[in-house]
């Protein structure tokens, strides 16, 4: 019968927005099962959030002690607005007096009272008695224990309680531990004070730890628990008393774990649910954790020896943790304390401990399993499994283990001993979850029983693979595998294909080991007869009718066996004269295709095709099996082609054919056949023979072939030129004529490549046509003097006369026969001109070059006119035109003698100034014949007009004559007069001219002024006036836009100052400064400013540096306030949504200043305090001009430099920092006490003081 005094505590899980959720809560209070408080308490929990902020009628007085509001106060009438979302630091501080928040400022607290409090005590620690010292720690829990008392009367300090009371729970402990430490009982008075500190301590975590446990827990089996985990501290003096404690406290910890602190789960068959764990099983954990600390690292017990104790602890946790959502972190920790425990005893030996920590960890696993019924589970028992019994096997004595692999090596050899002799040792493990998959298979639970299987089938890989160096195991192993999957299966209805295969490979395989074995001595030759009888077997059951999974298996083991076979036989195939045995395997697939029942004849087909192929290289051997292989194989891809017409096997079946052709020629080469240059071109010949024949038939085989044919004629073209420019090439490097067979050879390709184009008239023939055309042509040229070097320029001219004839050819041909031009005849003449300047550039520089160049700009020129899109063979041609007149120039340059570098890059400047003239002028003539607009015409001048301008520059960079000088000025001017003419109705132009025209008078004052250096330290103060000039003249009434000439004004002073930044003045930064100011009013455009700003800093810091002014807060200073000067006139930072903008750029300005006087304030008391005057003027200037960038630096300067001075005393006097830390961890607790139990009044206060501040600039 159930105790009417007992309670029952279960746990629901319901969405906090869920519509009934408060009907069901009033309910349950109308029915007795909820008391108010505790409605108000789970309200108060889960279903708060923060209110949107209130804007006040009358701002409430801030309070300085945070006092409770006035009645009239809490009353006082709120105007609704619109909910804004708070600021950063709104949010920032209200994250702050969160849960999470005040845990840890109280934690923090604690930890620096605690730590500061130990220092303090210990800098004294010599001046205490033992005795003493233990009523100081004794102290200071009660002290804690007080402070949990006293805390515990405040229901608004929840929080806080529970974090002192944790304190003092660790606190007890740590109290016996230095009891037994000291042995307080044998000093003075420790035998009086020894037994009531133990009192004392025990009722203190009764009083405790009584209101903190929950039915169904018995409070006094866990509080004797946890008394006995702090009693256990005692008697370590003893030998083996730590581990004896150690697991004590392990085993009594699990007991009351497991047995009082059951996981809670939700009813009716819900999911398990849970929170985080209670208090009483965290001081057990922490009190267990803390005893093995000591056991471990104090009382120097092996590690080895406490890995189950971790285990259990693991398990526990693991436990106490299972199925609960919010207990992860927990799981987590238990599995890696299982681990820990399992790592630190594997090592030993026997390993009893890890088989106890692995079997925790498979009953863990199981009863996971046996609840979820997942795969991962299942996978992860296997896995623990596995090593547990790997584990057991080592509970053999050594003795006993040695003597039994000494055996093993004497009947199976030491070969991979003893790892070999896993495969069989470990098969009754694979046996077991076979087992195990098929008990899930008659529970009907297949998913697991696949993954049973699976696992079982990776071990059994892996059984094979190390068993595999012994030759025994090896054959054991396979065979018991073999075995096994049979019995396995032999009842299965239907079975996966990978069972049947693997059936069949493990039985080749065991047989394949025990031939081996029995035979050790066989060569390869032998092995790949014996592979390719088994593979003509297993294609032998394909005889049988039908088509099922052992057919398609035995096809594929046979195509295996059989390649396998074929490398190991082409391994020693110089020494065997078998391998035309293996023109069966081409013929037996043929065979199998030709079967009306063989699915797969397709690939049967393919696979044959690649044999005949193939075994070519076992059939090399002599002439006789050489010529049989490809004769039989050509007619084999005959009825190959017919049972599959596809262009791979009429490709390869042609190729087999020429390979045969040429193996004959081959063979009697000394009696009747002609040398290979005739003999390829007649194989070509005889491709197109055949390509013409079957193109007049209509069939499946016709239209296979003729893509083939084509193929091959044309990859026969391709060998046959690269053989034929060998030979003529060779002749030529070795001065010796040509062989009239070769002559031949290229006069039988051009008649083929020519009956080809007779047949159909394509593209690709025209291009082979001009290649043997240049063959032929290379030819003769070099038999006209065989024994003298290539005349190259014979074959530059050569080649442009043909590009010229054949750019002339096709105009008439098309003209007369009105047809379009092919892609075919703009290529060729191109191809011809270019091979025409290649070659003759790669002759000595002469006279003749650039005609070279020249010539070939007309074959463009006469191919770009034909088609709109061939415009840009145009463009090329007169780029080459260009060149060439450039070429003839430098020719003649090159052989004046005398005058500067710089002259002749002046004279090629004027070239570029004629050229661009001469476009101009001759574009409305040479246009239309050339089919170029005028806008093009003016491209191509443009383009002459920045090559010329291009090369003036560069003429800078080089020595000049007085003359020259002059001449470079005068072409400059035509270039800018130019580009100031074409400007009136292009404005880029204009920009270009102006350019020209500046250089230009730039170098005229070089030339006439003598003192350099003061011209280029004044010329911005020079430019400055023309500048103002260029500005103000009226432009539009001389033509001109005068937009360029004003944007030319602004930009030339300040480029002269960035030109010229090392010798620059500061008068003359000071007058540009001036002009940019000027100009910024007349133009109404605040920016422009930015440019007087820079250039007067830069004037000032020159001065600065002139009079050795090196202070950093000088230069800061003028930064910062620069900086300022942005922030207040910048438009764009005037606008309300750029207030913030406004604000970080006024922090960064200040900053700078401010952190710069702090580190001048390190070298002296002075600028120490200039520095904080500094810190409160920015503070003054905030408060008073409302900006909030001043008040803030200002502010976090002037506390800076305070603790600064603060560090330097604690650096004098190194205790104060320990009361400093006190005092911080006090002040923390104290912060986190005022936020959990004033919520409201700080948030309302704070919401009211940001919100002021909020109003600021």
């Amino acid at each position: 019968m159930t105790d009417p005094q007992s309670t029952i505590r279960f746990e629901v899980v319901v969405p906090a927005h869920h519509t009934a959720l408060l009907e069901g809560l009033a309910l349950w209070q109308q029915l007795g099962l909820l008391s108010d408080e505790q409605v108000r308490q789970l309200c108060h929990r889960h279903l708060t959030c923060p209110l949107p902020s209130p804007q006040a009628i009358a701002p409430p007085s801030p309070v300085g002690n945070f006092v409770e509001p006035t009645a009239a106060n809490r009353q006082r009438a709120v105007a609704p607005r619109s909910v804004a979302e708070p600021g950063w630091l709104t949010q920032r501080l209200q994250a702050l007096m969160e849960e999470i928040s005040i845990i840890w400022l109280l934690f923090l607290g604690v930890f620096l009272v605690i730590v500061s409090s130990g220092v303090l005590a210990a800098s004294q620690w010599q001046n205490f008695s033992p005795t003493g010292q233990y009523l100081v720690l004794l102290a200071y829990s009660v002290a804690f224990f007080a402070a949990t008392a006293w805390t515990a009367r405040r229901p608004t300090l929840k929080l806080t309680t529970q974090m002192v009371q944790m304190a003092t729970l660790l606190l007890i402990p740590i109290n016996f531990w230095r009891m037994d430490t000291i042995a307080l009982w044998q000093q003075p008075w420790g035998w009086a004070i020894a037994p009531l500190a133990a009192l004392m301590l025990s009722a203190m975590l009764v009083t405790l730890l009584r209101p903190t446990i929950e039915p169904p827990a018995q409070p006094r089996w866990v509080i004797a628990t946890i008394v006995a985990l702090s009693w256990l501290h005692g008697g370590w003096a003893i030998a083996g008393m730590a581990l004896i404690a150690s697991y004590g406290a392990t085993i009594g910890s699990a007991l009351t774990l497991t047995a009082q602190f059951p996981p809670t789960t939700s009813q009716e068959g819900e999911p398990p649910t849970g929170s985080g764990l209670s208090q009483p099983i965290i001081v057990i954990l922490l009190s267990l954790l803390i005893l093995l600390v000591r056991a471990l690292w104090v009382a120097q017990v092996p590690f080895s020896q406490l890995g189950l104790a971790f285990g259990i602890c693991g398990g526990l946790l693991a436990w106490q943790s299972r199925r609960v959502p919010a207990r992860r972190l927990w799981m987590q920790l238990g599995i890696a304390l299982l681990l820990l425990g399992w790592g630190v005893t594997v090592g030993a030996q026997p390993p009893l401990q890890a088989i106890a920590v692995s079997l925790i960890g498979v009953g863990l696993i199981l009863e996971q399993l046996l609840h979820t019924q997942r795969r991962e589970d299942l996978a992860s028992l296997f896995l623990v499994g596995l090593q547990a019994y790997w584990l057991m096997g080592r509970v053999i004595p050594p003795e006993t283990r040695r003597g039994i692999f000494a055996w093993l090596v004497q009947q199976a050899g030491p070969a991979g001993m003893p790892w070999a002799a896993l495969g069989v040792s470990m098969f009754p493990y694979l046996i077991g979850t076979l087992l195990v998959g098929n008990w899930y298979y008659r529970q009907s639970q297949r998913s697991l029983g696949r993954t049973a299987e699976h696992l079982a089938l990776a071990l059994g890989v892996g059984l094979v693979v190390v068993s595999l160096p012994n030759p025994l195991m090896r054959s054991l192993t396979l065979s018991l595998a073999f075995l096994t999957l049979i019995v396995t299966v032999r009842r299965r209805e239907e079975l996966p294909g990978w069972v049947i295969y693997g059936a069949q490979f493990l039985g080749l395989g065991a047989i394949a080991a025990w031939v081996a074995l029995a035979f050790p001595t066989l060569s390869y030759t032998t092995w790949s007869l014996l592979l390719l009888g088994a593979a003509l077997v297993e294609w032998g059951f394909c005889l049988s009718p039908g088509w099922s999974r052992v057919h398609q298996s035995s096809w594929h083991l046979g195509l295996g066996l059989a390649s396998l076979g074929g490398l190991m036989f082409w391994n020693e195939a110089v020494l065997q004269p078998w391998g035309w045995l293996w023109l069966a395997v081409p013929l037996a697939l043929t065979g199998l295709a030709y079967l009306p029942t063989f699915p797969p004849y397709r690939t049967a087909i393919g696979c044959s095709t690649a044999a005949a192929v193939l075994v070519q290289a076992l059939t090399y051997e002599t002439w006789e099996t050489r010529l049989f292989s490809l004769g039989l194989m050509t007619g084999l891809l005959l009825f190959n082609t017919r049972r599959q017409s596809v262009g791979l096997n009429a490709t390869t079946h042609i190729g087999l054919g020429l390979l045969f052709v040429g193996a004959l020629f081959w063979q009697v080469r000394e009696q009747v056949a002609p040398e290979w240059p005739v003999v390829l071109p007649l194989m070509i010949a005889a491709l197109w023979g055949l390509w013409h024949w079957q193109s007049r038939k209509e069939n499946p085989l016709s239209r296979v072939y003729k893509p083939s044919l084509t193929g091959w004629a044309i990859a026969l073209s391709i060998g046959t030129f690269i053989v034929l420019y060998g030979f003529i090439f060779y002749t030529i490097a070795e001065q010796v004529p040509l062989s009239r067979q070769v002559t031949a050879g290229i006069v039988l390709l051009i008649a083929a490549i020519a009956y080809r184009l007779w047949l159909a008239p394509r593209n690709p023939g025209f291009y082979s046509l001009a290649i043997a055309v240049e063959m032929l042509l290379l030819a003769l040229i070099h038999n006209l003097q065989p024994t003298a070097p290539l005349d190259g320029q014979m074959w530059a001219i050569a080649n442009l006369a043909l590009g010229l004839g054949t750019q002339i050819a096709g105009d008439f041909w098309t003209a007369r026969k009105s047809r379009p031009y092919r892609q075919s005849w703009h290529l060729i003449p191109l191809s011809y001109g270019a091979a025409g300047i290649i070659i003759g550039h790669g002759q000595p520089f002469s006279p003749a070059t650039g005609l070279y160049t020249l010539a070939a700009a007309l074959i463009g020129l006469g191919v770009g006119r034909r088609r709109p899109r061939l415009k840009p063979v145009t463009f090329g041609a007169m780029l080459l035109i260009t060149a060439g007149f450039y070429e003839l120039l430098i020719y003649q340059l090159s052989q004046a003698s005398g005058g500067a570098a710089g002259d002749g890059l002046v004279l090629l400047a004027g070239l570029a100034a004629v050229l661009g003239v001469g476009d101009r002028l001759l574009s409305r003539w040479i246009g239309p014949y050339l089919r170029l607009t005028h806008d093009e015409f003016k491209s191509f001048a443009l383009g002459h007009w920045v090559l010329g301008s291009g090369l003036l520059l560069m003429a800078l960079s080089f020595d000049r004559s007085l003359q020259g000088g002059l001449l470079w000025i005068s072409v400059a001017l035509i270039l800018a007069a130019d580009a100031l003419w074409q400007g009136r109705t292009q404005e880029n132009l204009t920009y270009a001219g102006i350019t020209a025209a500046t250089v230009a008078c730039g170098y005229g004052l070089w030339l006439a002024v003598p003192d350099t250096a003061l011209l280029l330290a004044w010329a911005g103060a020079i430019a400055t006036p023309v500048a103002c000039a260029m500005y103000l003249v009226p432009w539009p009434r001389l033509g001109w836009s005068d937009r360029p000439w004003q944007n030319s004004a602004l930009i030339l002073p300040l480029t002269l100052v960035v030109l010229f930044a090392d010798q620059a003045a500061a008068p003359s930064l000071f007058i540009v400064g001036a002009f940019y100011a000027w100009v910024a009013k007349v133009r109404h455009q605040v920016r422009l400013s930015y440019f007087s700003v820079l250039l007067a800093n830069w004037g000032v810091f020159q001065w600065l540096n002139e009079q050795g002014i090196q202070e950093p807060l000088a230069y800061a200073s003028l930064i910062g306030l620069s900086l300022l000067y942005l922030a207040q006139v910048d438009p764009n930072l005037q606008t309300a949504n750029s207030r913030q903008n406004r604000h970080w750029l006024r922090i960064l300005a200040v900053g700078l200043i401010v952190l710069t006087s702090i580190y001048e304030a390190e070298r002296g008391l002075g600028m120490a305090g200039f520095a904080l005057a500094i810190a409160l003027l920015l503070v003054i200037a905030g408060l008073a001009f409302r900006v909030r960038a001043y008040l803030f630096v200002g502010t976090l300067a002037f506390i800076y430099q305070v603790l600064r001075q603060l560090v330097v005393l604690i650096d004098l006097y190194p205790l104060l920092l320990w009361a400093v830390g006190i005092a911080l961890g006090l002040l923390f607790i104290w912060i986190a006490a005022n936020f959990e139990a004033r919520r409201a009044q700080i948030a309302e206060f704070v919401r009211y003081w940001l919100g002021a501040l909020e109003q600021w600039d």
